[in-house]
Parts: C-alpha cells; sequence; structure tokens
C-alpha cells in the first residue's frame, strides 16, 4: 500500500475456489490494486477532491510514487474538466520495487466507450536496457486490457468452459489504445518491470468509466457491468 493512511488494518483470507490455478501475470498485484485504486478513487470522490491530488496528498512518505503520478498526469494532459464526451481515470502503485503510474483517457458515452490513451510513468531505478522497460510497459498494458475488459475463465459441470479464443476473446489490434510510456531517470536500485505494465490497466479504466458514466464498477471484466467498448 503506497498511500500513508494512518489507521491501518490488513487481514488476509484465503479463498478455496476448488480447483488449482496458476499465477496470473503481475501475480497479487493485479487484484489489489483493482481493489486498492478503485476504492481510493471513491474515497477521492466522496471527499470532493481531485482523484490526482487525493493521492498526492498521500504521498508525501514516498517522493519516488508522487513524482511518477505528476508525470502521468503531465503527459496524459489531465484536466479535472476535460472536453464533453471525455474522462480520465487515475491509478498508481508501488510494484516490484518499481513505481508507476498510469492515466487512462476515455471518451464516448455509457453505450459504447472507446479508451483514446494510455499513459504511463515509471521510475524503476536504474535501468539496465531503457528499451526493454518500454517493451514490457506495452506488452504488460496489453496483458492488463485482457482481463479488465471482456475476457474471464467459467466452469460448468467442474470443467473450464472456455477452450480457444473464440470464446475467451482478447483485444483486437483495432481496440488497443496507444500506449505512451515515459521512464524517469533515476539511480536507485533496479526494480522489477517484468509485469509492471499490468496492474494498473484494470482500476484506471475502471475509474475512468465512473468518471465518463457515473457507474461504478467493483468486479471484472468491466463489460459484465453493461459497459461496451469499442
Amino acid at each position: 500500500l503506497s498511500y500513508a493512511i494512518p489507521n491501518l488494518e490488513l487481514r488476509t483470507v484465503i479463498q478455496e475456489v476448488g480447483l488449482r490455478v496458476g499465477y496470473w501475470r503481475s501475480v497479487s498485484h493485479a487484484q489489489n490494486a483493482f481493489a486498492i485504486e478503485g476504492f481510493t478513487d471513491e474515497l477521492a470522490r466522496a471527499a470532493r477532491r481531485d482523484p490526482v491530488a487525493f493521492r498526492l496528498a498521500m504521498l508525501g512518505q514516498m517522493p519516488r510514487q508522487a513524482a511518477v503520478l505528476e508525470r502521468a498526469a503531465k503527459e496524459a494532459s489531465y484536466t479535472t474538466t476535460p472536453a464533453r464526451g471525455h474522462a480520465f481515470g487515475v491509478a498508481s502503485m508501488e510494484c516490484y520495487g518499481s513505481h508507476v503510474a498510469l492515466i487512462a483517457e476515455v471518451s464516448g458515452s455509457a453505450q459504447a466507450i472507446r479508451i483514446e490513451k494510455l499513459c504511463f510513468a515509471v521510475d524503476c531505478g536504474v535501468a539496465i536496457h531503457p528499451d526493454q522497460v518500454v517493451a514490457q510497459i506495452e506488452s504488460g498494458a496489453v496483458t492488463g486490457l485482457i482481463n479488465a475488459l471482456r475476457a474471464k475463465i467459467t466452469l460448468k459441470n467442474g470443467r473450464v468452459v472456455q477452450s480457444n479464443f473464440d470464446d475467451f476473446p482478447i483485444p483486437r489490434m483495432n481496440e488497443v489504445p496507444p500506449i505512451h510510456v515515459v521512464r524517469i531517470e533515476s539511480d536507485a536500485t533496479p526494480g522489477g518491470m517484468g509485469e509492471v505494465g499490468t496492474p494498473l490497466v484494470a482500476p484506471a479504466l475502471a475509474n475512468a468509466v465512473f468518471a465518463l458514466t457515473g457507474k461504478r464498477i467493483r468486479s471484472l471484466p468491466l463489460e459484465d457491468a453493461g459497459v461496451r467498448f469499442v
């Protein structure tokens, strides 16, 4: 948890699902980011605060995290008053020793939503291969889109229903938005990058959907809640 919250209690609950499961890219970060960043956005709205400013106010002890959030907002031309039919969603976290923030821009209406752009800022410490930092963020973002939009695994009579890409749809090329990645120069210890691009996609998009439509979505995939991405 990146934020300085004075009164905090954390619990772990083991959920037995009745079958063997494996690790998804980014392991526990995906579930935790969706829960934490979605709820943080709800808290910001309840406090009538800008979602970016609300997060920055709790990052005084994490200057690297604050810096990536500020940079992502700048690169995305984030504003509290976007053009009509446009909205921004925010998500931010420390992940595998790297600091990352994402601003997602969407447009449209409750009937059809288009993802205009995903704008990442990342501080991974010393970058051994800078081009690979960008490549890992881009590929991780596409992985994040898979679970965020519509893909899911369901069971019937104890067996997985989905068998191929006809019933486990992944984003087509026309559904993948421009992915803008800014790497902040740093001399800190190198952090992990192989999974950092994945966790923030779903919460940033869910928060953007709320900003655009007023519909708060607390489960994935997002299209199961009745929104449609085009």
